[in-house]
Order: structure tokens, then sequence, then C-alpha cells
């Protein structure tokens, strides 16, 4: 029996500074990004006219094609859900704040739903990481019935067909 080669401790740390310095340049380009939406909200701009700016971010971070952005939303939804648990969600006197909880609760949910579907869609997925992503999936779903009560919807894996209505 071999045992996989131990992780090359100067590597590991010399990626986690790149990943360091490049979330740094990201929330500086974000924080860029969110000032100049603004503006251009506070000078008349509406939904309409800023959709192009999806097409431009997606094409900029090399989404080519579903997949592509799937991924993309699917680590952005992991970005959100860890900077919420991130940030001091305490309420009054240690309790938990009601307002927070469905917020947390619904970004961890999107970033697994997101990255489960990127799994299940993706034809290069192993089945067993399909069979796990499938259950996440569900798992997510459950998490947001339970917190809105409302029913809950079961998982499709095979291909979408068009009702002949449509």
């Amino acid at each position: 029996m071999t045992s996989a080669p131990a992780p090359d401790a100067a590597a590991h740390r010399e990626a986690l500074r790149r990943a360091v310095a490049t979330f740094a340049s990201l929330g500086g380009a974000e924080r860029a990004a969110m000032a100049a939406e603004t503006q251009a909200r506070s000078d008349g701009a509406t939904d309409g006219d800023l959709e192009g700016f999806t097409a431009e971010v997606l094409g900029a971070a090399g989404c080519e094609e579903y997949l592509d952005a799937l991924r993309l939303l699917s680590w952005r939804a992991r970005g959100l859900s860890r900077a919420l648990e991130f940030i001091n969600l305490g309420g009054p006197r240690g309790t938990e704040d009601a307002m927070m909880l469905p917020i947390v609760v619904t970004a961890a949910a999107l970033a697994d739903l997101a990255t489960a579907s990127f799994i299940i869609r993706d034809p290069d997925s192993e089945n067993s990481a399909r069979d796990d992503a499938a259950a996440s999936w569900r798992d997510a779903i459950g998490e947001l019935t339970r917190l809105t009560g409302n029913a809950p919807i079961e998982l499709s894996t095979g291909p979408k067909v068009s009702s002949p209505d449509a």
C-alpha cells in the first residue's frame, strides 16, 4: 500500500499567500464596482441599464459556457455564505439574531444548491460525486423548507423537457 506524498509545506504556504493577495485585490475591485454602480444609479441608471455588466463580468471571469458561469456563481455563493458567518451575527444579549438567521440559512443553501447543480451537470463528475451532490441539494432544500414552511420540491436530474403548450 503506497501513501500519497506529503504536501509540500512551502508550496502550501505560497498558495495561501497568493490566495490572500488575490482575495485582497478582489475586495478592492468589488468595492470600486459597488461605488461605480451606486454612482450610476444615483445618476439615473436602471436595472436594464446595468444588465450588460453581468455579461461583462462573466466574460472577464473567463465564463465561456453555462457550466463556467455556474462554477463561478457556486464559488461566489460559498464566499457569501462564509462572509455572513464571519461577521458578527449575534443578537441582543448573546441571542441569535432573528433577522439574520434566514439570510445565513438561505446563503448556505444557495451555496449548496449552486455547487450541487454544477456537479450534477458537469459531464466530468464521477457518479459518486453526483450522488453526494444530489443528497446535498436535497439537504439544502430541506433546510429552506424548514425555514419557510413551504412544501419541498423534488430534484430532477434528467434533461429538461419542454411542455407541448410552451
